[in-house]
């Protein structure tokens, strides 16, 4: 089952009937139903071929919900020894560049066309502020819960063997830093895997979207899932846990706001009105 025209900003102009963050969430009380979030064509061909091997035969009864993209952009090759994670949830997609390793370091996980904006933010990160991120493509957040939960399962129901550690928990939990995941989802959907993550996560999603608008004015103007606050609120959390003072935040947040805005004031919407300051103390 593949969802078209999928997400909160990826269309334009379409308007609020097709502003799915959801149908993850949903999905996730399915039995026997796999849920995929790919953002690259080999992870679609990856899926779709394990679906078919699955169910043409396979030993158990499943069904495939996959999240496609209105959104046209360049497909990479697939890195090698990528087939595993993409089936089983989470891969990493790039490496932090080498020229700005040091103490300061975070992680960014990025889902479907969203992953494009993990992928400017570790660049703005490595520039601006020094740091060293590495952007892992999460393509299914409920397999990665779904496999957390059966380890615990193991480990409760046989506890004479050695605990089972889950697949994401085995990614990340060698990683540094804060973890960042920016979604066209609900912020609800990375936070199905929150518990099970070394840092703190930080999830970016759409929640309260549903606009009619192109997709680039609807980042540009709402921001949670654009590259330069993802950037902002993962800097900001690195200064808070080296105990820096909210001055770096602060600024850091005024110059995010400047370039978004870039000097024009932006057309606000009901209920969802934003002020065109952003209350510092929120972030």
């Amino acid at each position: 089952l593949c969802g078209d025209r999928w997400g909160g900003t990826t269309l334009q102009g379409e308007g609020l009937h097709h502003a799915d963050g959801h149908s993850h969430l949903l999905y996730s009380v399915v039995p026997g139903l796999r849920a995929y979030d790919p953002a690259w064509d080999y992870e679609l061909a990856t899926i779709v071929k394990d679906g078919l091997a699955r169910m043409d035969g396979g030993p158990r009864a499943c069904l495939y919900y996959v999240s496609l993209y209105d959104e046209p952009y360049t497909h990479p090759p697939m890195p090698e020894g990528a087939e595993e994670g993409i089936l089983r949830g989470i891969y990493l997609f790039r490496k932090a560049p080498d020229a700005v390793r040091g103490e300061r370091h975070a992680q960014l996980l990025g889902s479907g066309a969203l992953l494009l904006e993990a992928l400017r933010a570790q660049a703005l990160l490595a520039v601006r502020y020094g740091v060293a991120a590495d952007v892992w493509s999460v393509t299914s957040y409920l397999s990665l819960r779904q496999d957390a939960l059966e380890c615990e399962r193991s480990t409760v129901l046989h506890p004479e063997k050695a605990a089972r550690i889950p697949y994401v928990a085995s990614k990340l939990g060698p990683t540094d830093g804060p973890i960042v995941a920016v979604t066209d989802h609900l912020q609800a959907v990375p936070d199905m895997v929150a518990r099970w993550l070394p840092a703190r996560l930080i999830p970016l999603g759409t929640d309260g979207f549903g606009l009619c608008d192109g997709r680039r004015d609807l980042r540009l103007g709402m921001g949670p899932c654009q590259a330069g606050f993802c950037a902002y609120r993962a800097a900001g959390i690195i200064h808070e846990t080296l105990g820096h003072s909210h001055g770096n935040s602060n600024s850091q947040l005024l110059q995010f706001l400047q370039e978004r805005w870039k000097g024009e004031r932006p057309v606000m919407w009901g209920h969802s009105l934003r002020s065109l300051e952003l209350d510092l103390h929120i972030y």
